[in-house]
């Protein structure tokens, strides 16, 4: 007789647990009571009651006197559709941009041009093997300190996640190495807030305080949080490269993305060169255009558009010029028709992250179109200004962990949760700073947990089953929690003192 064997439990497909998480949502909207927070001007003059206007900046959302509560909302299957549709809309600058970088990253690799500046990579560090871990802490703290000025995001670092994979598979890492020296890293720069003005910033001038005071600190956090994260990745990567089954993702063919013999062959050419140098110019140009001139995503797609041109030029051009020169075919020459073919597909990689971007925004509109959100909120509120500054702190950190489930969005967050904690946490004693550090911690770090926010998308860019990036960032998740604990206490010290 045939033995069989028990299936593992698996993680659902990204999109079907989306699906399924808008499912959940809809059935609350059936059972929870709908609610939403009066919007009130600082004279007490009632701007209405529903949603979040804070342009002005004078709004605020008070205790349950500001909250009114009604029958369950019942949205209904149609409804929750047209939620979902509502989200591809609502996510379409972020979708474009996906589409777009993806593409053109995926021409760049077209022309060899990453392989020859990865292969130069493995090259030099098999001459001197201890530069691999160091070229990975060097780049997790550049992307740390680029994300704390919430100029680089996780929408424009998912481009660059097909580069790091190829680099850190190439250094006998594998795609979990790769996300965290980009995504991650860069993610808990964002959290650290040192020069972010949209987290930080936002929260800073809700609750009157100097927009980058406070930065020092700040900047002690990245450096220890990176540095957790650059052990606990390089720690996990070293056992890979000692015994690669020992990968969450050993199962999974990446073998595309190593370099073998003849790939670690692969020489800069004329192409090659100008490619990296278009890419490297759109880099600076980025940074420039988001640290400077507040430009954002819609620049960003426009960037790798533009670069997609550019390239296309390059592999039409400079071989005819080298072929002229040499008086033969040194390089083959691309026409535009040939460039357009690799842009699509590059654009059907992006087909997934894309749509599930879209999903993600879908879930958060049936919570507020459910009546779902603001009850939500207010429940967790009740949980804070009960305690000492202590305790309040990390229940603040708690609540704003939980907050960014229900919204993804850091100075939406901000706009809500800020004119909520800022008067508790004078209150009861609490230095704003604490409280905005509080505040920064779990609108930043949890973006990685969460389903609504980018803990689909991103393994979905690297490859990875949803499932086991969790079962491999939970670990990480629980030990950073517990330094971001240790790290807000000691806030309390340095800004407040001790009583």
């Amino acid at each position: 007789m045939e033995s069989t064997k028990k299936k593992k439990m698996q993680f659902p497909h990204p999109v079907i647990f989306l699906l399924l998480l808008a499912l959940l949502m809809l059935i609350l909207s059936w059972i929870i009571p709908a609610g939403h927070y009066m919007a009130i001007d600082a004279n007490g003059v009632v701007q209405g009651v529903e949603g979040y206007d804070t342009a002005t900046g004078t709004l605020i959302y008070d205790d349950a006197h500001f909250f009114q509560e009604s029958a369950p909302a019942r949205l209904g299957i149609w409804a929750a559709v047209q939620q979902i549709v509502n989200g591809f809309l609502a996510g379409k600058s972020v979708i474009f941009l996906i589409l777009c970088a993806f593409s053109a990253i995926t021409l760049i690799e077209k022309t060899g041009a990453l392989d020859a500046m990865v292969a130069s990579c493995v090259r030099m560090t098999e001459r001197r093997p201890k530069m691999a871990p160091v070229m990975i802490v060097v780049i997790m703290y550049l992307m740390a300190l680029w994300g704390g000025t919430g100029t680089l995001s996780y929408e424009e670092i998912g481009a660059f996640i097909p580069i790091f994979l190829l680099l850190c598979v190439s250094l006998g890492y594998d795609p979990i190495v790769a996300l965290a020296t980009c995504a991650m890293s860069m993610g808990f720069g964002f959290a650290s807030g040192y020069a972010n003005p949209f987290t930080t910033g936002t929260a800073h001038n809700i609750v009157g305080l100097q927009p980058l005071s406070g930065a020092g600190y700040r900047i002690i956090v990245l450096i220890v949080t990176v540095g957790f994260l650059a052990f606990y990745t390089l720690r996990y990567g070293a056992k890979v490269k000692k015994d690669p089954s020992l990968s969450i993702t050993a199962d999974i063919d990446f073998s595309h993305l190593r370099i073998d013999e003849e790939r670690k062959a692969t020489k800069f050419t004329p192409v090659r060169i100008c490619t990296l140098i278009a890419l490297v110019i759109m880099v600076g140009v980025m940074f420039y255009e988001l640290m400077f001139k507040g430009q954002f995503i819609d620049c960003c797609t426009a960037l790798f558009l533009s670069l997609m041109f550019i390239i296309m030029a390059i592999r039409w051009f400079v071989p005819l010029i080298q072929n002229a020169k040499a008086g033969k075919e040194v390089e083959k020459v691309y026409l535009p028709s040939d460039t357009i073919r690799d842009w699509f597909d590059g654009m059907g990689q992006a087909a997934l992250p894309a749509m599930i971007v879209g999903f993600a925004y879908g879930v958060s509109n049936i919570m507020s179109a459910g009546g779902i959100k603001d009850p939500m909120i207010h429940a967790m509120v009740g949980l804070l200004g009960k305690t000492n500054v202590y305790i309040s702190i990390v229940l603040m950190f708690i609540f704003q962990t939980f907050l960014n489930f229900i919204i993804p969005s850091g100075s939406g967050q901000a706009g809500v949760a800020m004119p909520i904690i800022g008067p508790i946490a004078q209150g009861i004693g609490m230095n704003l700073q604490s409280a905005t550090l509080a505040f920064n911690f779990g609108d930043g770090y949890s973006n990685l947990l969460w389903p609504t926010a980018y803990a689909v998308m991103l393994p979905t860019l690297a490859g990875i089953p949803v499932g086991r990036y969790y079962k491999w960032f939970g670990k990480l998740f629980f030990f950073t929690c517990i330094i971001l604990i240790i790290l807000l206490e000691i806030s309390l010290i340095i800004w407040q003192g001790v009583y």
